[in-house]
Order: structure tokens, then C-alpha cells, then sequence
């Protein structure tokens, strides 16, 4: 969903405008990181969870509403059989089964199976040589790849990807052990 907003927002902005709205969106994302887990806890504390879903019924229907008025797009005037045959399905597969396989592994690690176990090591090994393998049809197999390797080979797109990468393991390590900690630490949650 960020990636799309973001493929939006340098869709319908001109370059010299591109800076501000990118400010509006990381202010929208600052917002419902700070106050999102925040008022969750406090509607299901309060009212039964449901409710964490529908409170954002009123502002998905603006959202739509704004989608439908305001966003132009060029159409595409091929046929639905040459949209689909662009489609990189051997990279999706390889992609998707290496990453499932490999975060099968690291989740199962330590809480299904003990870290040692083959029923561990196996998937993540698997997983790993599927992406090597999945980087390997997206250099040599596909015509039009899922994703292109030549992005990785500017130094300064490269800066930023890894930029990007860290700070996403350690913004959602936060976010997440954040919460648990703060949890543990409180003498409330001691007694549950």
C-alpha cells in the first residue's frame, strides 16, 4: 500500500510539487504510526475489536470517492491477453515460494521447532537458493522481469534501497517489540 501511494502521488505531481505532498503522506503514515496502536488498544479495550475495523469504514469511502473524481490515468489500450503476457509468473513463483519457505523457517524457529531442527534449517536453506535462484530468472529468463536487476546496479539507488531496507527492520522491530515491552513492563499485564 505505501509503494502504491507513493506510485500515485509521482503519477498525478509534477516534480517541483512532488516534495510536498511526499511531507503530507509521511505526516499521514507519522500520525498513524504514533496514534494508530494507541487508539486500537483503547477501542478494544473499551468496545469489542470489531470496531478497529469499522471506524475506518468513513474514511475508506472518502478515500474511494476521492479516487474516483480526482484520479486520471492513461489507459492502456492493449488487450487483456498482451497485459498478461507480460507478467514475470516465473519470477512471482520462485519470489514468493523461496520468501515463504525462508520466513517459514525463521518463524517456526525456536516456537514450532527447536532453531537446530532440520525442519528449521531446510526451509531457510531452500528459501535462500530460491532467491539466488529468483535473481537468476530475473537477470536471464524474463522478458519483462518483475524486477529489473539493473536497478541495483546504480551506487546511489543501491545507497538507498539498503537506507530503506534498515530502516524498515528497525522501524517495524520498534513498533512491534515496542508495544510487548511496554506490555511486560506494566504490572497489569503481569496478572493476565
Amino acid at each position: 500500500m505505501i509503494a502504491l501511494v507513493e506510485v500515485t502521488v509521482t503519477d498525478m505531481t509534477a516534480l517541483s510539487e512532488r516534495g510536498a505532498f511526499a511531507g503530507i503522506v509521511a505526516l499521514a503514515w507519522a500520525l498513524g504510526t504514533v496514534l494508530g496502536p494507541i487508539m486500537g488498544g483503547a477501542i478494544a479495550e473499551r468496545t469489542t475489536w470489531r470496531w478497529i475495523f469499522y471506524i475506518n469504514i468513513p474514511v475508506v469511502v472518502l478515500a474511494l470517492l476521492g479516487i474516483w473524481f480526482f484520479l486520471t490515468l492513461k489507459t492502456d489500450t492493449r488487450s487483456i491477453r498482451e497485459k498478461l503476457q507480460r507478467i514475470d509468473i516465473i519470477g512471482i513463483v520462485v519470489f514468493v515460494g523461496s520468501a515463504t519457505s525462508f520466513l517459514f523457517g525463521l518463524t517456526a524457529g525456536g516456537v514450532l521447532f527447536p532453531w537446530k531442527s532440520a525442519n528449521v534449517i531446510a526451509p531457510m536453506v531452500i528459501g535462500i537458493f530460491g532467491l539466488v535462484g529468483f535473481w537468476f530468472v530475473e537477470e536471464y529468463v524474463a522478458k519483462e522481469p518483475m524486477m529489473p536487476m539493473r536497478v541495483f546496479k546504480d551506487r546511489t539507488a543501491l545507497a538507498g534501497y539498503i537506507g530503506t531496507w534498515v530502516h524498515g527492520i528497525i522501524l517495524w522491530a520498534l513498533i512491534y517489540y515496542a508495544i510487548l515491552w511496554v506490555l511486560s513492563s506494566s504490572s497489569d499485564f503481569t496478572n493476565i
